[in-house]
């Protein structure tokens, strides 16, 4: 995928957020994530939209030293949340349609330049922010089109796990594939008992697979469809440690 294609990716999202977000409560329960309310999930994606795009904006060369009600400001009452959730995604998609091909700034994943990092970082969070939209109004996600689901998939295989301490709680060896029966991408990653390495085959021998769709499979790594929703073969033990890994910014 190109960065134009990220860019879009985040208004498509975003304006699906805030369509299924229309009058649904901001008290009630976010399904996928449940020490959220409705609120709390736009606050969220409404500041971390304002860290990136502060960052990109401002060149910077570090992560701002600001919580994120500082970094937007304050937040708004309730009546005016989706709008300016919305005008926030807006100036984000604006901010990085304008940067230079050269921009030179902080990031905190391996990416081809930091455009790249910082275009499928967004795309992908409000993509599966979007689906936790859903799940909130009890609608079912929309189906992600496979050439961007094996996107997102990879992001997390190959640039966040493979970061130091990113790997379960396991001292013995174990290894997982992901394979995508409609995209034909194929992950497989290896954990020594102190890193992940991630390799983009699958592997016949490796202790587990997981296999599904890349829509399906999107939301699986990213803990939004529940395990037994995913065709799952071998040792499920280690399907289940590596479900307890967090994905953490830093």
């Amino acid at each position: 995928m190109d960065t134009h294609e990220y860019i879009q990716s985040i208004r498509t999202s975003g304006d699906r957020f805030v369509a299924v977000l229309e009058g649904v409560d901001l008290e009630a329960p976010v399904p996928s994530c449940p020490e959220w309310v409705v609120r709390d999930l736009v606050r969220h994606q409404a500041g971390v939209h304002a860290w990136a795009r502060t960052i990109v904006g401002q060149r910077l060369q570090k992560s701002p030293d600001r919580d994120m009600e500082q970094l937007v400001g304050g937040w708004p009452v309730d009546s005016e949340l989706l709008w300016w959730f919305q005008a926030g995604y807006e100036s984000l998609a604006d901010v990085l349609e304008q940067a230079p091909e050269q921009l030179r700034c902080w990031t905190f994943l391996e990416a081809a330049s930091p455009l790249v990092h910082w275009a499928r970082r967004q795309a992908h969070e409000t993509a599966i922010h979007r689906v936790d939209a859903e799940l909130s109004a009890g609608q079912r996600p929309v189906a992600f089109d496979p050439g961007f689901a094996s996107d997102g998939i990879d992001e997390l295989l190959t640039a966040f796990i493979t970061r130091p301490n990113r790997g379960p709680r396991s001292e013995h060896p174990t290894s997982f594939s992901v394979q995508c029966t409609d995209s034909g991408a194929g992950w497989t990653v290896y954990y020594d008992g102190e890193k992940a390495v991630t390799e983009r085959y699958t592997d016949p021998d490796a202790d587990a697979l997981v296999r599904g769709s890349a829509s399906d499979l999107y939301l699986w790594v990213w803990h939004r469809l529940p395990q037994e929703q995913a065709e799952l073969v071998g040792d499920l033990a280690v399907i289940a440690d590596w479900n307890q890994v967090q994905v953490r910014w830093s």
